[in-house]
């Protein structure tokens, strides 16, 4: 298996000299998307009961290549282990929020998973 493709200026000339939307492959399961020259993100690709399953590890250029590729290799050994890495990461969600809402001792609460907010709904 082909790993580590993809180079910085590949990268680099794919956003700079963005026309349509593309995929660009690292190997392993390892993928950039392009959508336009000011997004793109991280993407590592794995298959479950032989169904495709993509797995977000963040948006470039916050998450560099070398970041991205050390996430990827994590969600490969989840994958070795046979933990499906998506389902993880969202329990892994559900128990930050849960431990957030008993750490603040909020007794009713709304929770919002994307900002991890725990809001009192005492005053409304």
């Amino acid at each position: 298996m082909k790993q580590h493709v993809l180079r910085q200026t590949d990268i680099d000339a794919a956003v700079k000299g963005f026309t349509k939307k593309r995929s660009l492959s690292d190997g392993a399961g390892l993928m950039l998307l392009v959508n336009s020259p000011t997004s793109q993100s991280w993407v590592y690709r794995y298959k479950v009961g032989g169904v495709e399953k993509r797995l977000g590890l963040g948006a470039y250029p916050g998450v560099t290549l070398t970041q991205a590729r050390k996430l990827a290799q994590i969600e490969r050994g989840r994958r070795a282990d046979g933990v499906d890495p998506a389902a993880a990461k969202v329990q892994r969600k559900r128990t930050g929020v849960i431990r957030m809402i008993r750490e603040r001792g909020c007794a009713r609460t709304k929770t919002i998973l994307s900002s991890r907010v725990c809001m009192t709904t005492a005053d409304t």
